[in-house]
């Protein structure tokens, strides 16, 4: 999926300079983000992140795992489910098997996640022609960023739904470069798994896939002839179509 690099390789100086940032920096985060890990507040969208934290509480107090999950919003009977509770089963999956507190579990839940998600974007950024020692040095940023140590551990759905989402974005650009239908499966799922979560965070994936396609499209069309381009719309359409369908059904 990679595309062919357009600058000079790095210099060694280049590659150890940033090597080196990219371990400090990834070493600051772990740090930064151990803040006050044990404390029982939930600071930043303290709203949010309560009635994510009270639906998951309940789920373990009744040893459940419920699709209907109580959500204390607007009063009894308290069940008004919004997304799909895959976060809140797996932070309550963690806390039951260890020795985490739910809010400690929640926190390395939203952390792992966080990991995964940029971990996604090493071949996302191959996609533009990024060189593997360049894309850590675009990688440090956002490990530097105070909103992705404030946030990468928060008791919020949102880190695993980006996680979802970019490597969805990622098995969609497999998919158009050489489709498949073992590929076409794994973008369809995971498609499914990010608009049941949060349908707000797929649709702003959607775009760049449907950019994506139109951009293989027209190289397809300049190759190979327009029938190859149908073909190749077709594949990655139908790669969308079981999200959009799970999604509205939830």
């Amino acid at each position: 999926m990679s595309a062919p690099s357009l600058t000079p390789a790095p210099a060694r100086g280049e590659t150890r300079f940033i090597l080196a940032l990219f371990i400090g920096c990834l070493a600051f985060h772990f740090w930064a983000v151990g803040g006050g890990w044990g404390n029982g507040n939930l600071p930043g969208n303290e709203f949010r992140q309560a009635q994510t934290a009270l639906s998951a509480m309940f789920m373990q107090r009744d040893a459940s795992y419920p699709f209907a999950y109580a959500t204390p919003v607007l009063g009894r009977p308290w069940s008004v489910p919004m997304e799909f509770p895959l976060y809140q089963w797996v932070v309550v999956a963690v806390s039951n098997h260890t020795s985490l507190s739910l809010i400690q579990a929640g926190r390395v839940v939203s952390l792992f996640c966080f990991y995964g998600a940029l971990a996604a974007l090493f071949p996302l950024l191959g996609a533009f022609g990024l060189l593997p020692i360049r894309r850590l040095a675009v990688m440090s940023f956002l490990l530097s960023c105070p909103l992705y140590i404030f946030y990468a551990r928060a008791f919020l759905i949102e880190t695993m739904v980006l996680m979802l989402a970019l490597w969805f974005l990622v098995a969609f650009g497999r998919l158009i470069t050489a489709p498949t239908w073992g590929r076409w499966l794994v973008v369809a799922g995971l498609g499914v798994l990010a608009g049941l979560i949060k349908v707000t965070t797929l649709i702003v994936y959607l775009v760049p896939a449907g950019l994506w396609t139109c951009w293989a499209m027209y190289r397809q069309g300049l190759a190979a002839g327009w029938p190859r381009v149908v073909r190749l719309g077709g594949w990655g359409l139908s790669a969308i179509v079981p999200a959009i369908v799970v999604t509205a059904a939830w």
